[in-house]
C-alpha cells in the first residue's frame, strides 16, 4: 500500500471508530493512480460517472 492509500486507510479507520460505516471516493475516470490505491484498500468501481462543479465566488446568503 502506498503512501495514498495508507492516508485514505487511516482515516477510513477513524471513521469506522466514530460509527460511519460506508464511504464513497470519487476520482477522475483516467486517475488510474488513485482508483487502484482505493482497489488496493477494498472500494469497488460502481460504473457510474460523476461531473463536479466548482464554486469560484460564493455569494452571501444563499
Amino acid at each position: 500500500m502506498g503512501m495514498l492509500g495508507g492516508i485514505v486507510a487511516g482515516s477510513l479507520l477513524h471513521v469506522r471508530f466514530v460509527g460511519v460505516t460506508q464511504a464513497i471516493l470519487f476520482t477522475c475516470k483516467n486517475n488510474i493512480a488513485a482508483q487502484s490505491a482505493y482497489k488496493a484498500i477494498g472500494f469497488v468501481p460502481t460504473g457510474e460517472e460523476y461531473g463536479l462543479l466548482l464554486l469560484h465566488n460564493a455569494v452571501a446568503g444563499r
